[in-house]
């Protein structure tokens, strides 16, 4: 076993491009590590210890340098971030970076992304917007002239922090969203399938 600290400071090899990490996603096909930190995206190879960063300067750069999750698709190779001001996904391919928030032409229910997920065909992100509820990016729809596939989901009250999707044969896809309390206690959760979106229920966990 071994026991290695990657740091932002000045001598860390790998270093970070900020101590404050909110999330960490493992690529073990590439050995390569996803870290979302509150000055931005490091993507740390671990047998060479190059790293990239992404932030709101880079190139490509992304919504934010506050980055609360990351994930890498390794069949299409693009990564999807998760900021405070929207959700970009970038293209390694091309080196491009394509951001959704409530002011890009494709618009989400808000600006803040808190966490994310997507459907077994990468159709469908349905989104924790933070104050502004849930929101479902519907990319299968989207053509030219779209100009909203997103279908923002009234909460009945509470701040998703956190979202999962499931799919089962006999009950097809549902979506369960996350939120917590000021004091960081779970107090429910809300269960919808995606074809009964205006059918939001609460559902107590605590």
């Amino acid at each position: 076993l071994e026991f290695r600290r990657v740091l932002s400071d000045l001598g860390s090899t790998p270093a970070l491009a900020a101590n404050w990490v909110f999330h960490v996603f493992f690529d073990p096909a590439t050995n390569t590590m996803y870290v979302s930190t509150n000055g931005g995206l490091s993507v740390i190879d671990l047998d060479t210890n190059e790293t990239t960063v992404y932030g709101a300067n880079s190139t490509p750069s992304i919504a934010s340098s506050s980055v609360y999750k990351s994930w890498f698709d390794s069949e299409e190779n693009k990564i999807y971030v998760a900021t405070t001001e929207g959700l970009t996904i970038i293209n390694v391919n091309d080196n491009t970076a394509l951001t959704y928030s409530d002011k890009s032409p494709l618009a989400i229910g808000g600006q803040e992304v808190r966490d994310f997920v997507l459907d077994s065909s990468k159709s469908h992100i349905y989104i924790a917007n933070g104050e502004a509820g849930v929101s479902i990016l519907d990319l299968s729809a989207f053509n030219a002239s779209a100009t909203f596939v997103g279908k923002p989901i009234a909460l009945a009250g509470g701040t998703p922090t956190g979202i999962s999707w499931t799919e089962t044969k006999s009950t097809g896809q549902a979506v369960s969203v996350q939120t917590r309390t000021a004091d960081a206690s779970a107090f429910w959760s809300n269960v919808f399938e995606d074809n009964l979106t205006t059918e939001v229920t609460d559902d107590p966990v605590g």
